[in-house]
């Protein structure tokens, strides 16, 4: 579940970003790259950071062995 406050990043990668807002499904993150960003995202979308590290680790896993099957 996704809380105002959290921590996330997309669950296809990207920055981490902090939940601002949550309106009608859609959580409202900012994030810093070289500047201030804002953006409206699908909460489905979006993974809590202490669960997105094992979801990267899984799935470079699985891509190492598919490259050594080929």
């Amino acid at each position: 579940m996704i809380n105002i406050g959290d921590l996330v990043i997309k669950n296809t990668g990207g920055n981490k970003m902090k939940v601002i807002s949550i309106v009608n499904g859609k959580a409202e993150c900012v994030w810093l790259t070289e500047k201030f960003n804002q953006g409206l995202f699908p909460i489905g979308e979006l993974l809590p950071i202490s669960e997105s590290k094992s979801l990267f680790r899984n799935y470079h896993r699985q891509e190492k062995i598919d490259q050594l099957l080929k």
